[in-house]
């Protein structure tokens, strides 16, 4: 159910997005997206992480006072980053990147604001099993911030303000339609039950999650945003707003169903471990579900990027498909991982995850450093930065599979098995590129019927496709209802 939520509204954003890059110019984007990289980085710790807190309790007492916990983490978090920027304004400091004027920068606090009560709600909305009110949520969410954009790019011709106004209205649309819709009810009986007493006594019973496992998603949201921030201040405006633009358009998709997957999969994994059940099949099952959902439109990607982008966007967007070209097995090793990585909550290995995230930022930082030094030029510190996520995300999930009770072998033999159930569509994209006349529409019609024929031969020669031909389709539903 999520993942039709999170398929429809991206489906809304993806459809709009060739509209605003015929209304905003690439140094808008450019501009925008720095502010986003900022937000993304503040905004999931301004809750110090105790809305993730929130599957944990059994008693919805507790679970309450967690919620508030989180909601007083975020306000305070909001205000602290408000007084810094009214600081800035008042000293007239030049700290903050291009394209943040003071038209822009106190949206900085509210977006935080926004983000961080927003995932406070869903992940009480998830506790709750409220699936179909997130799934309303996210729609909302995307029809809010699209409308947005599009009425003050094409009426006022807004800039980057009408970007980031955007941003404000869709999140914020969708915590209120959640909460109102879905959630007063339980707050209703249980606000009475919270005080300050039982406050104190979760925080100190999750304080991982605010030293530790907040500490971790800090880092990690800074391994992703940096590419972007050392980007942002080595090279162009324009070359940054390629490359937000392919960076928006890929991770767009993938990066919400992979949340919806990995917030249903921790459901999941923190029931098996209560119910002292066998973990070990969930997650190589969902490992090869994930190879079938990132690695045919990654290679597609990867192969026609470049035109693909001209000719949905526009000639002056062929750029970003370059990019995309370049950082194509990056976006698939990162899919693989989102998912995968709750096992570090699942089995409370913050300190682990702390490790993991330290390490990929600093490898992804000297890689991109080296190689602006040794070639002083974009595309190769792309390409550095995409040969060393890659390495990293890779090490992850043999450990991941190591501390649930999975082999090397076992990992590699899955992986190699769906690459080879793969592999006609590999022989040919390789002909549409190398050896085929085909441009344009031909070209992707082309793309198009390769990848049916692929879908057919996964759905005739894969086991768990199978149990579908033999009439099991609901018992496989009912087991797997969660993922």
């Amino acid at each position: 159910m999520l993942s039709f939520g999170n398929i429809l509204s991206q489906c809304i954003s993806l459809l709009a997005i060739p509209i605003i890059t015929r209304i905003y110019e690439p140094s808008d984007y450019g501009a925008f997206a720095i502010i986003v990289s900022i937000v993304m980085v503040l905004a999931p710790v301004s809750t110090l992480r105790f809305n993730s807190a929130l599957m944990l309790p059994e008693s919805k007492v507790d679970a309450a006072n967690l919620f508030a916990l989180s909601v007083f983490s975020v306000l305070v978090s909001s205000s602290i980053i408000f007084l810094v920027l009214l600081l800035h304004e008042f000293f007239s400091l030049k700290l903050l990147p291009f394209g943040m004027g003071s038209s822009t920068i106190f949206f900085l606090p509210l977006l935080i604001l926004i983000q961080g009560m927003s995932a406070t709600i869903i992940f009480w909305a998830l506790r709750s099993a409220a699936f179909l009110g997130m799934t309303y949520a996210r729609i909302s969410e995307s029809l809010f911030d699209r409308g947005v954009v599009l009425l003050f790019g094409y009426c006022f011709n807004a800039g980057v303000f009408g970007l980031v106004l955007g941003r404000v209205m869709g999140p914020l649309s969708a915590a209120i339609l959640l909460f109102w819709r879905f959630l007063l009810a339980d707050f209703t009986t249980l606000y009475k039950k919270i005080n300050l007493l039982k406050i104190k006594e979760v925080s100190m019973r999750y304080r991982k999650f605010s030293s530790l496992s907040s500490l971790s998603y800090f880092v990690d949201s800074v391994s992703r945003e940096v590419p972007l921030l050392m980007l942002g201040a080595i090279f162009s405006p324009s070359m940054i707003g390629f490359y937000a633009l392919g960076m928006r358009v890929v991770n767009l998709p993938m990066k919400l169903i992979g949340d919806s997957i990995s917030k249903v999969f921790l459901q999941r994994a923190t029931s098996d471990f209560d119910k002292g059940e066998d973990f070990k099949k969930d997650c190589m099952d969902l490992f090869g579900i994930l190879i079938y959902l990132s690695l045919p439109a990654v290679l597609v990607l990867g192969f026609f990027g470049e035109e693909l982008f001209g000719f949905v966007f526009g000639k002056h967007w062929e750029e970003s498909g370059r990019c995309v070209q370049i950082l194509a097995i990056s976006f698939f090793c990162f899919f693989l991982y989102r998912p995968l990585s709750v096992i570090f909550e699942a089995l409370e290995k913050q300190k682990e995850k702390l490790i993991f995230d330290s390490t990929l930022l600093t490898i992804r930082v000297l890689s991109m450093l080296l190689a602006f030094l040794v070639w002083n030029e974009f595309y190769s510190t792309l390409l550095a930065l995409a040969i060393s996520s890659s390495i990293v995300y890779t090490c992850s999930y043999f450990y991941l599979f190591r501390a649930v009770g999975v082999d090397a072998c076992s990992i590699l033999s899955l992986f190699f098995k769906k690459i080879l159930i793969l592999s006609p569509l590999m022989f040919g994209l390789v002909y549409l590129r190398y050896f085929s006349q085909g441009e344009g529409l031909t070209l992707f019609i082309g793309v198009g019927t390769t990848l049916i024929v692929q879908g057919f031969i996964v759905f005739v020669f894969d086991a768990p496709v199978k149990l579908v031909n033999k009439g099991k389709f609901k018992n496989v539903l009912w087991k797997k209802r969660n993922l």
